[in-house]
């Protein structure tokens, strides 16, 4: 499916999501773009089958639930393995996500949550045996996200 094949619905129903998926109902959405419940139900469900939605993640504070230190590591992988370590990355204890990047070196950033320095430490050493070279770490301070507001532009706000 590409961007030609979502219509006003659509993008509307995405960018709903994106705002708020756990408490905006089927019949809230209807409501806002204007169209029906059972409409709605089937995009989503369409959108769903064709890869567009890929799933439903909570946005969670890692530090108010007891894990304080958020570390992005810059690291380098041969490209040819890159696929394949960035699935042994995610089997890594603390990472929550990892990025392949279309560069040379830095092609792969590994977020991990932490308690403390020798789990940040802990992270490093593992990924250093599964043959990752760590360019460097950072400590994320806070982070912004908002909806890709494109998708929403003909939604009527509340």
């Amino acid at each position: 499916m590409s961007a030609d094949d979502l219509d006003e619905v659509d993008r509307g129903i995405l960018y709903l999501l994106q705002q708020d998926a756990r408490n905006l109902t089927p019949v809230d959405m209807a409501e806002r773009l204007p169209v029906s419940e059972g409409t709605v139900r089937n995009r989503i469900e369409k959108m769903e089958d064709r890869g567009v939605i890929r799933g439903y993640v909570p946005t969670l504070d890692y530090e108010a639930a007891g894990f304080p230190l958020e570390v992005v590591f810059t690291c380098t992988v041969a490209a040819d393995r890159l696929a394949d370590v960035s699935e042994a990355v995610l089997e890594v204890h603390g990472v929550v996500n990892v990025r392949e990047l279309l560069a040379g070196q830095g092609n792969l950033q590994v977020t991990g949550i932490a308690t403390d320095l020798a789990d940040v430490m802990a992270i490093a050493a593992e990924l250093t045996e599964l043959g990752v070279t760590v360019e460097s770490q950072r400590l994320t301070l806070d982070e912004h996200v908002q909806p890709f507001n494109h998708l929403g532009q003909d939604v009527p706000e509340d």
